[in-house]
């Protein structure tokens, strides 16, 4: 999830970076991540609710596994093994 959660806030332009101690889960942690790099702040202008991460983080989810899916459906219609598949993903 961690790497979602990086993903999905790094998709925003407005995101300037920040501390992530633990994972949020809800909007207060959200709320409460401290800025890092010497920043004052995380959001510039209006921040996405926690809603909105988890939606993009969804969405970032299934397009890794479209991609994933396509790249075994390819290897498959080479004639792959699944232990091969496998052992290149």
């Amino acid at each position: 999830m961690a790497n979602y959660l990086i993903k999905a806030l790094q998709s925003y332009p407005n995101f300037c970076g920040c501390l992530i101690p633990t994972d949020p889960t809800n909007q207060e942690e959200l709320d409460s991540l401290e800025p890092s790099g010497g920043r004052d702040c995380v959001w510039t202008g209006t921040a996405p609710t926690w809603e909105e991460i988890q939606a993009k983080m969804v969405e970032l989810e299934s397009a890794d596994n479209a991609k994933r899916d396509a790249k075994i459906s390819a290897y498959q219609k080479l004639g792959l093994t699944e232990e091969e598949i496998q052992a290149i993903l």
